[in-house]
C-alpha cells in the first residue's frame, strides 16, 4: 500500500484538516477502497491514459468551455501544458494520496480557479464527466473482474467526490465566503450532486444516535420511510419477515461498535423478491461512544442470480435436466449418514446402463442419440417417487438412488423392473424408431460398501454382469466377484510394499498458462509389483485403506516428496510440490502432526508443499475436516481441491475453508474443445474460482486445442501429457533442462 494512504478500514483522524477529514468520513472512504483501486492500478492508469485528450476534446468542442479555454491560451498558455496538467492530476490521484499535503494542493486549484474566474458549474461538470468515462469504461472492461466492477466503480467516485469537495472549498475561501453571485453556483452545484449521488445504484442514509434522528438520505428516497420503520433502517418494513431478525442483529451489533455487513430479501413494486446487501459503519465521538450510524444499501439482486445459476450448472446435467453425478453423489452421501443414525435402514444404489447406445451415435449422429436420452430420462422420471434421486452419470449411463424404504431389498427389485420397463417401447426421434435395452446393477447399503464410491463400483460390477448374462437387472454378489481373489493377493503383498521399497513416486510437472513458465509438481504414487509392474494407485488405494495401511503410506509420501524437494533446492531447481492425500488421511488427528513433523526434518520450506484433497472428501464433514485444514494452513501449507467439479460442494463452504487451489476436474477438460457441454463447465468452474480468489488448475491437457481454450478462458495453470506424463525423480531434471517451459523465477 502507498506510504500516504489508508491503511485499514478505519480512517485515521490524526494529521487531516477539518474539511478535509469531514469528506473522507462522509464518503465513507476506507483501507479496502484504496486496495481495490490499488489491485487495478496498472489497468486503470492504460484507462486513463487516453482521459486528457479525450477530456480536452470535448471541452474545445463545447462552445462556453472552448471560450474559458481559448482565453487561457491567448494569455500565454498551451495546449501541451494543459494535458501535461491533466495528465499529472490523474498520476496524482490514482497515487492513493489522501494525505493534509494533497488535501492543500487541491484548495489551492480550487483558489486558483477563482482567481482565473472559472465558473464553479464548469468544474463541478469536468468531474461528473471523468466519473461518467471512467464507470462506463469499467463497466465492460475485461481486465475488471465482475464481482470488483461495482465496488470499483463506487470507489472511484467517492474519490473524486473528495477531490471536487476540496476544489470548492479552496474556491469558496478564495471568494471570502459565498457571496451574492455565486448562490446560482451553489444551486447549480447541489443540484449536479443530488443528480449525481440520486444516480448510483446505493441508497445512503445517515442518524444520529441515540434517538435515531435522520441526518442524510441519499436522493430519491422519502425521509418517512426511514423515521416511520421499526428500525432506522430505508424501507425495513419491505424485507420479508424471515431476513428481518439478521438485520435486527446485525444493527444492534453495529450500535455496540462494529461494522456489519449482512444480506437480506426485499419485495419490490411488482411483488418480486430482491436480494439487498446492508453496510452498516457506526462512528464514534472522542471517547468512544457510538453517536451516528452512517449506513449503506446496495441491490445485489444480479450477483445472487448469477451464483444461484452457477449452482444450477454444477448439479444438473444440461441435455436431460436430470441430476449430475455431482448432486448424485451428494444426496447418496447424505442418505448413507441418515442411515448410519437410524440402525437397520439401508440405501439402494442402481447403476443403469443402456445396451448398444454407442450403434445410435455411430449411425445416426449425436443428435439422434441425445434426443433418445432425453426421452429415456423422462420415462424414467415418471417411474420413480419425489424421494428418489435419478442422475444422468455420463454418457448413456444413468444412477438411481432409493432412500426411506421400508424393505430396501424388495422395493429395488420392483423399481428395477419398472425402470426397465421403461425401454418396452420404441424411442422415436427424426422418423426413426429404435428399441433399446439397458441393464441395471444394485448395491445395497451397508450390505455392499460402507461409502458411495465403493457402492457405485460394486453396482457398476453388478450391471456388467447384468449385460454380459443379459438379465435385466442383477443385485451386487461378493462371492462371485471376479476380482475378489486378486484384490485379496494384493492386499497381502500391499502390507509388505513398504517394508520392500517397492512404492515410488513420479513428477507431473505443471505450467503456468499466464506466462508458460514452469511453476511446479504433483507427487503421484506407483506401486513397482515385482509380477505385475508398475501399478497405478487407483487399483490399489482402495485396497491400502480398506486394510487400515493409508497412514504409513501416506507419511511416507509426504516424507519422501519433502526430501527430494529438498534435494532439488540443493541443486537451486526451486519447486513447489502437490501431493494427494485420501479421505481416511484428512479423518486421522494425526495427519496435522505427521505433516510439521516432516516438514521440520526435511527442512523444505512450507510454501513448497500443497496437499490435494478430492472434493467430495472435503465436504464429507465439512466442521472436522475445517479445523484440520486450518491448523494444516498454520504451517504454511497450500490446500488444493482435486477432481473439482466431480463432487458437490457448497458455495458457502467454499468461501470459508483455506482453500488455495482448484484442480478441474480432467474428465471436463479433455474433450472441452469438442464438448460444448465440458467447455460451458471448465469455464464456470475458472470464473467461479477467481470470483472466490483461488487459484484454478485444469488437469488431463492432452492437446494443443485444450491448452489454447484454457488459456482464452483464463486458467492459471494446467497439466497433462500435453506437456509431459508423470516422471522419474532421475527423469524430470533432465526434461526441465531441455523443455520448452523454463522454472518459474
Amino acid at each position: 500500500m502507498h506510504s500516504q494512504t489508508l491503511e485499514s478500514d478505519a480512517v485515521p483522524t490524526i494529521g487531516f484538516p477539518s474539511i478535509n477529514q469531514q469528506v473522507v468520513e462522509f464518503l465513507q472512504i476506507t483501507g479496502n477502497d484504496l486496495a481495490l483501486i490499488e489491485r487495478y492500478g496498472q489497468t486503470l492508469r492504460q484507462i486513463a491514459s487516453d482521459f486528457p485528450d479525450i477530456f480536452f476534446n470535448y471541452l474545445f468542442g463545447y462552445p462556453p468551455t472552448a471560450g474559458i479555454l481559448n482565453d487561457w491560451l491567448n494569455q500565454g498558455a498551451s495546449i501541451t501544458s494543459l494535458l501535461k496538467q491533466q495528465d499529472r492530476y490523474i498520476s496524482q490521484w490514482l497515487a492513493l494520496d489522501i494525505s493534509n499535503h494533497n488535501a492543500e494542493k487541491l484548495l489551492q486549484v480550487g483558489r486558483k480557479h477563482h482567481g482565473r474566474r472559472i465558473d464553479p458549474q464548469w468544474v463541478i461538470l469536468s468531474y461528473q464527466f471523468q466519473v461518467k468515462h471512467l464507470i462506463n469504461i469499467i463497466t465492460d472492461h475485461p481486465a475488471v473482474a465482475a464481482n470488483d466492477r461495482r465496488p470499483l466503480q463506487d470507489a472511484l467516485s467517492k474519490l473524486l467526490f473528495r477531490d471536487l469537495s476540496l476544489v470548492f472549498e479552496g474556491y469558496c475561501r478564495a471568494a471570502g465566503g459565498i457571496p451574492r453571485q455565486l448562490e446560482q453556483g451553489m444551486d447549480t452545484l447541489q443540484a449536479h450532486m443530488t443528480n449525481l449521488i440520486a444516480n448510483l445504484p446505493y441508497v445512503f442514509w445517515s442518524v444520529e444516535l441515540p434517538g435515531h434522528k435522520l441526518l442524510y438520505l441519499s436522493p430519491g428516497n422519502d425521509p418517512r420511510d426511514v423515521c416511520e420503520a421499526n428500525l432506522p433502517i430505508p424501507l425495513f418494513n419491505d424485507i420479508i419477515n424471515d431476513d428481518q431478525i439478521k438485520i435486527i442483529n446485525a444493527w444492534e451489533q453495529a450500535v455496540q461498535g462494529g461494522k456489519q455487513q449482512v444480506e437480506g430479501r426485499v419485495l419490490d413494486d411488482a411483488g418480486n423478491i430482491r436480494w439487498q446487501r446492508y453496510l452498516l459503519t457506526p462512528c464514534r465521538n472522542i471517547y468512544g461512544t457510538v453517536i451516528r450510524m452512517d449506513g449503506c444499501i446496495e441491490d445485489i439482486t444480479d450477483v445472487r442470480e448469477t451464483m444461484d445459476r452457477l449452482q444450477h450448472l454444477a448439479t444438473t446435467d444440461m441435455l436431460t435436466g436430470l441430476a449430475n453425478r455431482t448432486l448424485w453423489y451428494d444426496r447418496m452421501n447424505m442418505a448413507i449418514h441418515a442411515a448410519q443414525r437410524r440402525p437397520g435402514h439401508r440405501v439402494a444404489i442402481m447403476m443403469l446402463d443402456m445396451n448398444h447406445f454407442k450403434l445410435i451415435n455411430d449411425t445416426m449422429g449425436h443428435p439422434v442419440g441425445d434426443a433418445v436420452l432425453h426421452q429415456a430420462a423422462q420415462r424414467m422420471k415418471i417411474m420413480l417417487r419425489d424421494a428418489d434421486t435419478l442422475a444422468r452419470i455420463g454418457g448413456d449411463e444413468f444412477g438411481v438412488l432409493l432412500s426411506d424404504t421400508d424393505d430396501t431389498w424388495t422395493a429395488a427389485k420392483q423399481v428395477a423392473k419398472k425402470v426397465l420397463g421403461c425401454f418396452n417401447e420404441p424411442f422415436s426421434c427424426k422418423g426413426h424408431e429404435m428399441y433399446l435395452g439397458a441393464s441395471i446393477g444394485v448395491a445395497i447399503y451397508p450390505d455392499h460398501g460402507q461409502d458411495a464410491d465403493s457402492l457405485v463400483s460394486r453396482a457398476d460390477i453388478a450391471m456388467y454382469r447384468a449385460k454380459q448374462r443379459g438379465s435385466g437387472y442383477m443385485f451386487y454378489n461378493p462371492g462371485t466377484d471376479i476380482n475378489a481373489i486378486k484384490q485379496l493377493q494384493l492386499s497381502n503383498q500391499l502390507r509388505q510394499a513398504l517394508q520392500r521399497n517397492e512404492l515410488e513416486l513420479h513428477y507431473q510437472p505443471k505450467i503456468d498458462l499466464h506466462n508458460a513458465r514452469l511453476c511446479g509438481v504433483e507427487a503421484l504414487l506407483r506401486w513397482r509389483h515385482p509380477q505385475h509392474g508398475l501399478i497405478e494407485p487407483d487399483q490399489f488405494i482402495p485396497l491400502a485403506e480398506q486394510i487400515g495401511i493409508m497412514a504409513p503410506i501416506t507419511e511416507w509420501v509426504i516424507g519422501n516428496a519433502l526430501d527430494t524437494s529438498a534435494r532439488w533446492q540443493q541443486q537451486g531447481v526451486h519447486l513447489p510440490l502437490a501431493v494427494n492425500v485420501s479421505a481416511l488421511c484428512l479423518q486421522n488427528p494425526a495427519l496435522v502432526q505427521w505433516v510439521k513433523s516432516v516438514i521440520t526434518s526435511s527442512g523444505a520450506p512450507p510454501p513448497g508443499l500443497e496437499l490435494e484433497i478430492t472434493e467430495n472428501t472435503v465436504m464429507g464433514d465439512v466442521d472436522q475436516n475445517f479445523d484440520v485444514l486450518m491448523s494444516l494452513n498454520e504451517l504454511g501449507v497450500r490446500i488444493a481441491i482435486d477432481d473439482f467439479g466431480t463432487g458437490y460442494s457448497s458455495l458457502a463452504y467454499l468461501k470459508r475453508l483455506p482453500i488455495n487451489t482448484l484442480k478441474i476436474d480432467k474428465s471436463f477438460v479433455m474433450d472441452m474443445a469438442l464438448d460444448d457441454n465440458d467447455a460451458v463447465i471448465v469455464r464456470s468452474i475458472i470464473e467461479l474460482g477467481h470470483n472466490l480468489g483461488f487459484n484454478v488448475v485444469a488437469e488431463g491437457v492432452e492437446n494443443a486445442d485444450v491448452w489454447d481454450l484454457l488459456n482464452i478462458l483464463g486458467c492459471d495453470e494446467a497439466q497433462g501429457f500435453h506437456i509431459s506424463p508423470p516422471l522419474t525423480e532421475t527423469s524430470l531434471l533432465p526434461w526441465i533442462a531441455q523443455s520448452p517451459w523454463r522454472l518459474n523465477a
